[in-house]
Parts: C-alpha cells; structure tokens; sequence
C-alpha cells in the first residue's frame, strides 16, 4: 500500500533526468555515435525488500546516441555487454506499463538465465521518445540500459542475496 508522501528529499530513482541534459550538450559537439557510461546510487520505493529487492541499490547506466539506431540494434548491444561477463541466456520481455519517456513499443526488461534463480531480471532497456528529445534539441535517437550491478554481482559471485553485497553489517 504505497501512499506518495510529498519531501524536500531528493533521490535520485532514475538516470534519464541527467542523460538527457548531457546528451544535449554533445549535439553538434562530439562525433557519431556517442556512448556515456556512469554509475551511482538508485532509490526505489520497493513494496519489499528480500534477497533480490533492496530499495536503495548501485546502478550501472549507459547511453548510445547514433543517426539511425533502433531498439534490436540495443538489443544486440545488451546482449554483448552480458555476454562479455559470461552471461549468454538472456531474454527481452516486453514491459507492460511503458515509461513515457520511451518511445512506444521499445521499453523492455531483460532477464538472465541463472542455476539458482531461474530467470533473473538485470536491466531495462529502451529508446528513448524522440518527443521528449525534441525537448532538448536531440535530432538523433537515445539508446538507454540500466543494469543494476548488486544483481549482476550477484550472479556472476554466487552471492544468494543482495543484502549480502549491499548492506554486509547485517
């Protein structure tokens, strides 16, 4: 039962409020295709937190902006990003309730074939809306995945909970 409760708090839940403005500024500056990397803290207000769900985790981000990139060319772009961990089972699931700041029809989850877990969720992908680029003066398509790094430790360590990389005190 998630009730919003207004703050003057601000966590940061997603990496897009920053992407677009740095996007932006590349514009007309820094050749085709431009790909930017970082990481940092996420807040979510999870309902629960258990061995795959923490309400504050380390995320992973990156963007591509690149004349003519589509949602399989990210496609083939997460699953080499994986692969290159040694991650080779992977599937794209269609997100039901698409974010607006993605273009229709191109904001997917992607889950991991673990041992133990079965299938295991380790980012979100999609273009981002060229309506909302418009908005920052980006003629060119934006390309977004957000792995969270705790899950993809996770797998990679055998590690069995997330609270154990994240919050090891307890």
């Amino acid at each position: 039962d998630l009730k919003p409760v207004s703050t003057d708090l601000v966590l940061n839940s997603h990496f897009t409020t920053a992407w677009f403005p740095t996007v932006a500024q590349l514009v007309g500056k820094s050749p085709l295709p431009v790909m930017l990397f970082t990481s940092g803290w996420r807040y979510r207000r999870e309902q629960r937190e258990d061995p795959m769900h923490l309400r504050a985790h380390y995320n992973l981000s990156m963007v591509i902006m690149q004349e003519g990139f589509t949602i399989q060319d990210g496609m083939y772009v997460t699953k080499e990003f994986f692969s290159r961990f040694g991650f080779d089972k992977l599937k794209f699931k269609k997100k039901p309730n698409q974010a607006i700041y993605y273009a229709y029809d191109t904001n997917y989850e992607v889950f991991i074939k673990d041992d133990r877990f079965g299938w295991v969720e380790i980012t979100e992908i999609g273009m981002y809306s060229p309506i909302a680029l418009a908005h920052y003066g980006i003629p060119y398509p934006v390309f977004n995945s957000g792995p969270g790094l705790g899950r993809l430790v996770m797998l990679k360590e055998d590690v069995s909970d997330l609270r154990q990389l994240h919050h090891p005190e307890f």
